[in-house]
């Protein structure tokens, strides 16, 4: 749903400026545990053209590089590399951290915080 392209253009709206948007990227499954069926892959692709760069071909299966997606999407809208800080925490790898691919429907939640700073 580009939640992250409606986030940005929401911010640009209420007269934030793309250079001080800053942008933290939170724990997620990585690219090295988040495989997925063709048929998604065919999907995001018949959608997202340009993200078929980020379906990566391994071991007969194919992964979904999520992060990559956002901080393209995110250089796209105008943010600044220098802004956007990742993670880089797979929920799948590490178990101090919740992951609905391991956990199943009984996995514990996490929450994002989104604000504007008004000056």
């Amino acid at each position: 749903n580009e939640i992250i392209k409606q986030l940005v253009l929401d911010m640009i709206a209420k007269r934030s400026d793309q250079k001080d948007i800053i942008v933290g990227i939170g724990p997620s499954i990585g690219s090295c545990c988040y495989d997925i069926p063709k048929d998604r892959a065919d999907m995001f692709i018949a959608k997202f053209p340009q993200w078929q760069k980020f379906i990566l071909k391994r071991d007969r299966k194919l992964f979904f590089d999520l992060s990559k997606v956002a901080k393209d999407q995110l250089h796209g809208l105008g943010i600044l590399k220098e802004n956007i800080e990742d993670a880089d925490y797979c929920t799948f790898d590490h178990e101090d951290i919740y992951s609905y691919r391991r956990e199943g429907e009984n996995f514990g939640e996490m929450m994002g915080i989104i604000g504007i700073k008004n000056s």
